[in-house]
């Protein structure tokens, strides 16, 4: 039997390295590593060290196959089936493929409880070399037949993507590959997390109602194994984007973040899919009301009420008479004190919240953006288009064309 590793073959992998950016592992017939080119501070950073890594792939392979890991790599692993070869397995990765959205990163530390590595995470994500299936494969043909003079054997050119040796203990996968699965459509979701972002608690529940009880979409598998798990580990995501948009609507960061803490430990102790239901809308209302309370915190009682009044009639020709009407006070005594707390003058702020209602109605509706300017009392689409460039450097058609494909990210 021939040495596991001569010197000349650690000389093609160090060559390889050099040429490709990729990493290189070899282990025995008994899984112990003989060469790679992973160091400890260039691992998962999920993992300790590289033998627990490598041992998390180590499923004694009898065929190529592309393994898709629970953590959004792939690793090419490669058993070595020649005669009189001492070898076990060559790995060859990990590699990125597709790279890893963010909301994935967040919900899979969420559920790990290590919110903490999130920059640490994104940096290894973009560390690691992008590659198709296809180029990995050929690389691992290229490598293959530098060690061994020889191609991969008939049959094992092509290789089986596996990812049963990690699915028993991994609930964060995404299935992509499910026929007849669709994700929900991104808009309407977005909407969900808006009315969070506004503190809009009239809202927000209404709304969800009527989103989830929509038939022309089903949700992404979360948990291929496990349908209580799969439910709880939709909710996490659920509640990773309602701990951003809280924030985004003025929630101090640790504030928020420790409201989705303490979610996700009443999240764990449900027993069924029912509680798992009802427990959404109360997740979707404490965020809500929790950036209600901020704003209501951070003025005062009379300018808080010219807020409210603000939003519940921008579709009826809002004015800064109106407003001072309703709050009983001088209309010029009234722009002060605003001006005072805000920052802004009180036209500004009716015009601020007039086009962030005209965002909506441009990413949610197919209304014109004629319809959308008369509904919100902006005398004509040209005075309209002036102001909204001002708050977004964009033209209303520039903005909707941008947000064709928008998501919440």
């Amino acid at each position: 039997m021939e040495t596991p590793l001569t010197q000349e073959k650690q000389n093609v992998l160090e060559s390889l390295h050099d040429l490709i950016p990729v990493p290189f592992t070899l282990l025995d017939q008994q899984g112990n590593i003989l060469y790679t080119t992973l160091t400890n501070p260039s691992i998962h950073p999920l993992f300790q060290s590289v033998d627990h890594y490598i041992d998390s792939l180590n499923n004694s392979v009898s065929s190529i196959q592309i393994i898709e890991t629970e953590f959004f790599e792939k690793v090419l692993a490669i058993p070595c089936n020649e005669n009189q070869c001492s070898l076990g397995q060559i790995f060859i990765g990990p590699i990125v493929n597709p790279q890893p959205k963010k909301q994935q990163i967040e919900s899979m530390l969420h559920a790990q409880k290590k919110r903490y590595k999130q920059d640490v995470l994104e940096n290894y994500y973009l560390s690691l070399k992008f590659m198709h299936d296809h180029q990995l494969i050929h690389l691992g043909n290229l490598t293959y037949y530098l060690l061994f003079a020889k191609t991969l054997p008939n049959g094992h050119s092509t290789p089986k993507t596996s990812n049963d040796h990690v699915m028993k203990n991994n609930d964060m996968f995404i299935s992509q590959h499910e026929p007849n699965v669709y994700h929900h459509d991104p808009l309407l979701e977005r909407k969900v997390y808006q009315y969070i972002e506004d503190g809009d608690i009239n809202h927000v529940i209404h709304y969800w109602k009527e989103f989830s009880k929509r038939t022309d979409f089903e949700y992404a598998i979360l948990s291929k194994s496990d349908h209580l798990r799969s439910e709880k580990n939709l909710t996490i995501a659920m509640i990773t984007l309602a701990t951003r948009a809280a924030i985004n609507g003025g929630v101090h960061p640790e504030k928020a973040y420790s409201l989705g803490d303490r979610l996700i430990q009443e999240l764990e102790s449900l027993s069924n899919a029912s509680q798992i239901h009802s427990f959404k809308e109360h997740v979707l209302y404490q965020f809500t009301e929790k950036v209600a309370h901020s704003q209501r915190q951070q003025y005062s009682k009379k300018i808080s009420e010219c807020q409210k009044f603000i939003v519940k009639h921008l579709f009826d020709g809002i004015s800064i008479s109106m407003v001072a009407q309703h709050v009983g006070v001088n209309p010029k005594y009234l722009s002060n004190i605003f001006k005072h707390e805000v920052g802004i003058t009180l036209s500004e702020y009716i015009q601020k919240r007039k086009i962030d209602e005209a965002k909506k109605f441009i990413i949610y509706t197919d209304d014109s953006l004629i319809q959308i300017a008369s509904m919100l009392h902006f005398t004509d689409q040209s005075y309209f288009t002036k102001i909204f460039k001002k708050h977004t450097n964009l033209t209303p058609a520039q903005f909707r064309n941008a947000h064709k494909k928008y998501s919440y990210s």
